[in-house]
């Protein structure tokens, strides 16, 4: 598969698309190392810094956004264990003690359908 050819976000199309890409990624195997994985990370990188270039309000905090869904779906941090890791990994996550990894914001969007532009936020 060739890779699109990755450059600085300028126009609201663009963010679209790049946010389109990250979906179309996250929807897929990613191996650490890999062409897909260093073409996620830099994707998130350029769509952070269109935000920060463009956006005139405060985004919600990532993990503020995640027990805020956990709150409306009615679930506790235990719940998130089955798809996140050990019960330390997710009571460090809640307390923002460690940073999302990709996996990990793959599972919130597909588990508790939290938009991938929310996570790399």
């Amino acid at each position: 598969m060739e890779t699109a050819l990755i450059k600085i976000i300028e126009t609201p199309a663009e963010f679209e698309a790049a946010q389109q890409r990250v979906f179309e990624c996250m929807e897929q195997e990613i191996i650490s190392g890999s062409e897909l994985e260093n073409e996620l990370k830099v994707l998130t990188l350029l769509i952070k810094d269109y935000q920060a270039r463009t956006l005139a309000f405060e985004e919600i905090d990532p993990i503020d956004y995640i027990q805020i869904r956990m709150e409306e779906l009615g679930l506790e941090p235990k719940d998130l264990v089955k798809f996140i890791g050990d019960r330390s990994t997710v009571t460090k996550i809640l307390t923002k003690k460690r940073e999302l990894t990709v996996r990990m914001m793959r599972e919130f969007h597909r588990h508790l359908n939290i938009p991938a532009s929310a996570l790399l936020a």
